[in-house]
């Protein structure tokens, strides 16, 4: 069973919606830039909390990547805003519920709820130093020890 090639329409279709989400992301990124430009530095202390992978990123601007001329900063991982959502929240929450909550703050994800579930599932189970079960399909942020 072969699958056909798309056309030049589908091809062009699939090109401006890749540059719809581009703008939009620029966007986003520049209002976060104007929030924490403000003295909120609730973003910055998140991306600060976020696990590494043990070297620091890249700005978009050092390593060249630009689009239109316009350099692109980075962008806030899934870990990170799940620990905001799950630090902001009373009590435990479900994989679900954590995916709604990061979506409602601006984290668009894949719009598939179950891969997006899958990968914020993910990303807190390889950040263990960050995240606790409390309980069977409940997540919260770890309780940080104080150094005496």
């Amino acid at each position: 069973m072969s699958i056909a090639p798309p056309t030049m329409e589908q091809a062009k279709a699939a090109k401006r919606k890749l540059l719809n989400k581009v703008r939009a992301y620029d966007e986003y990124i520049s209002a976060l830039a104007k929030i924490s430009s403000n003295g909120n530095s609730r973003l910055i202390e998140a991306e600060d909390e976020s696990p590494s992978s043990g070297s620091e990123p890249v700005k978009a601007s050092e390593s060249g990547a630009e689009i239109d001329g316009n350099a692109r900063p980075q962008a806030t991982s899934t870990a990170a805003v799940a620990y905001r959502v799950l630090s902001d929240a009373s009590k435990s929450m479900r994989i679900g519920d954590i995916v709604r909550a990061m979506r409602a703050t601006g984290w668009e994800g894949s719009g598939e709820d179950k891969k997006d579930e899958d990968r914020v599932y993910a990303a807190m189970y390889r950040a263990k130093k960050k995240f606790v079960r409390p309980r069977r399909a409940h997540w919260t942020v770890r309780k940080q020890e104080k150094a005496s």
